[in-house]
């Protein structure tokens, strides 16, 4: 699926795709802001070429009515997106493809540099990542806006320019005709070299990346506890990249600023204080409790959000329930999103299943058929007593333990004939920001 806005880029991607996939693999998204008078012709235009060249095109309008008074690139781009991921999803597409070039990159990668943040937001954009139900991919990065045109006018093409495209109160368009063009003035191979800075960049990210996040990994326990020993013997930079990717990766903290981290490795790496914290300007407090360091969110709530109900009761199919703290739970027809899935056939004298606190007689079924307490299990995996205190178990109808979420499984016999009457279902549970009491 490609989107096309009619404007060169897009036309030129539309017009490559045609040639290199044919007609009856395309299909052409377009959106409608109703920004601009000429917005009607751009879709009656592509309209006309999609019948032309036999493409299947799928249109959308935003209606006027829904416009916010400001932010409304933000807002308009979120519409796009989420037109573009339903058409995904209804067409079964697993990849759509835009028109972003060489000079949209420039453009990002400095914009991002006068604003500052991390290192990694110098990357731009990225020539693929994963998109609602596959990936989005942009294939054109590394041609410039010239390059494209001069194609579209040997390949005698049609296009539209967007007249709010030279408006220089937007920043974007700052960059675009005035910036960069004084900077391809000192050098016009300007372009050229912010990719090559990039690609040089990425490699050097994901080497370092690929040694800090075995370093998280080593140091890192099952409740995302983050051991002091053996970082505290690390050089500053080190700590300080793992204290960040500790945050990022695993409690999802961004835009961390030097000082924060260098304020945390401090508290981390002083005897004097066995027992502190630090409260983060983004939300949430680091807590160090010995050698460790434990990440607390502010925001606490005794309630779930709308879509998660509460535990202590019977499990309905196809719904999540609050588990422990930061973890939702849930039994699926079909495997959802989430970070640990565990198939499982039950009988229906199991049905109807319920989650509840682990009771100090519960005990589970092992494939020698023998049993394990769920307190000796929690005891092997030394789970601390802040945790134990939190965890809840799955049972079927007659209270036996099926599924410890986290931690085990139950082992359940199956007849040969099981597939016929059994039913096949997906403990499903993963990790969240949102939390609840559990009752």
């Amino acid at each position: 699926m490609v989107a096309v806005s009619t404007g060169v880029d897009s036309m030129v991607l539309l017009h490559l795709l045609e040639k290199s996939l044919g007609h009856e693999r395309v299909i052409v998204a377009h959106v409608n802001h109703e920004l601009r008078k000429q917005s009607a012709q751009e879709e009656m235009y592509l309209q006309n070429y999609c019948q032309q060249h036999a493409l299947q095109l799928v249109v959308t309008h935003w209606p006027q009515a829904d416009h916010p008074q400001t932010g409304i690139e933000a807002a308009a781009r979120q519409f796009r997106y989420a037109f573009f991921a339903q058409v995904m999803a209804d067409n079964h597409v697993q990849t759509l493809v835009t028109a972003h070039h060489q000079n949209d990159q420039a453009e990002t990668m400095l914009m991002k540099l006068v604003r500052g943040g991390q290192l990694n937001q110098l990357l731009g954009i990225a020539w693929q990542r994963p998109f609602a139900t596959g990936r989005l991919l942009r294939p054109l990065l590394n041609l410039s806006k010239a390059t494209l045109v001069q194609y579209a006018t040997a390949q005698h093409l049609t296009w539209f320019e967007d007249a709010t495209n030279r408006d220089l109160s937007i920043v974007r368009n700052q960059f675009r005709h005035q910036i960069i063009p004084a900077m391809q003035h000192v050098n016009h191979q300007l372009l050229d070299h912010l990719s090559d800075y990039r690609d040089q960049l990425e490699d050097t990210l994901m080497l370092a990346d690929e040694v800090i996040d075995q370093l998280v990994m080593q140091n890192c326990d099952v409740q995302g506890r983050l051991s002091i020993a053996h970082i505290a013997a690390l050089p500053a930079f080190k700590r300080r990249m793992v204290l960040q990717r500790w945050l990022e990766k695993r409690w999802g903290v961004t835009s961390v600023h030097r000082d924060q981290l260098d304020q945390l490795d401090t508290m981390a790496r002083n005897p004097a204080k066995p027992q502190t914290s630090y409260d983060l300007s983004q939300g949430g407090h680091v807590v160090k409790r010995y050698q460790q360091l434990i990440f607390e969110d502010h925001q606490v709530s005794d309630q779930p959000n709308d879509n998660v109900h509460k535990s202590g009761s019977v499990l309905e199919l196809n719904q999540w329930y609050t588990g422990a703290a930061r973890q939702l739970i849930g039994v699926f027809d079909q495997a959802p999103e989430a970070d640990q899935q565990v198939e499982l056939w039950l009988a229906p004298e199991q049905w109807p299943l319920s989650v509840r606190h682990w009771h100090s007689q519960d005990r589970i079924r092992l494939k020698s058929g023998h049993h394990q307490t769920v307190r000796r299990i929690m005891i092997d995996q030394k789970v601390d007593q802040e945790a134990r205190a939190q965890q809840v178990v799955v049972v079927d109808r007659n209270d036996q333990v099926i599924w410890v979420p986290g931690r085990k499984v139950a082992w359940l016999s199956r007849p040969d004939n099981y597939v016929s009457y059994w039913k096949h279902v997906v403990l499903a549970k993963k990790d969240t920001e949102v939390r609840g009491e559990i009752r």
